[in-house]
């Protein structure tokens, strides 16, 4: 499984954290607040320096997401649609637009997440209004009559426990600015 590894040093030491494809891709998805900080899009050769007070909350603030929604994110999502003739017309991840209950909507799915969220006229407001969460695996049937069936399959997380000693190295260091780069 393809992964990066992002470095953080300071004063000559260095705390090194994988994080893979998969995971990276769960976390833009579903906390870039929380990581956004941890996990920037950081070329090979560049360094980047941050306080290690901002890099301490949000590796905090990802701990805690991780921890509080560990019993979706060990799941990959899929949604299987099945139009009123009684034919797949859709499967997987990603997404796809649809109505429900008259609103306009897509249907989504991916690492972590299962959900139906509204489509927003304004860009201002692009915030995702979610109207209704899918990882409880129950079918649902939107406007057209298609019926959309939630899929899983489990593939486990395991950032959790290597961030913790990233917030270790962090907070012996929380006074000092932190060199950050892919190895």
């Amino acid at each position: 499984m393809k992964s990066d590894v992002f470095c953080f040093e300071v004063g000559g030491k260095v705390h090194k954290l994988e994080c893979s494809s998969y995971e990276s891709k769960m976390i833009s998805r579903l906390c870039s607040g929380e990581a956004s900080q941890l996990f920037r899009s950081i070329k090979h050769g560049h360094v980047v320096e941050t306080p290690a007070k901002v890099l301490l909350d949000a590796a905090k603030r990802l701990y805690q997401f991780l921890e509080a929604n560990r019993a979706v994110l060990e799941y990959r999502y899929g949604i299987n649609a099945i139009n009123t003739a009684g034919v797949q017309e859709y499967t997987g991840g990603g997404g796809f637009g649809c109505r429900l209950n008259g609103e306009l909507a897509i249907a989504e799915a991916g690492p972590g997440y299962c959900r139906i969220t509204a489509v927003q006229k304004e860009p201002a407001t692009r915030a995702n209004i979610v109207l209704k969460d899918m990882t409880d695996m129950k079918r649902i049937i939107v406007d057209n009559g298609w019926t959309l069936i939630p899929t899983r399959k489990r593939r486990p997380v395991e950032l959790e426990s290597r961030l913790a000693p990233l917030i270790q190295f962090l907070n012996a260091h929380s006074e000092s600015l932190i060199a950050q780069r892919l190895c």
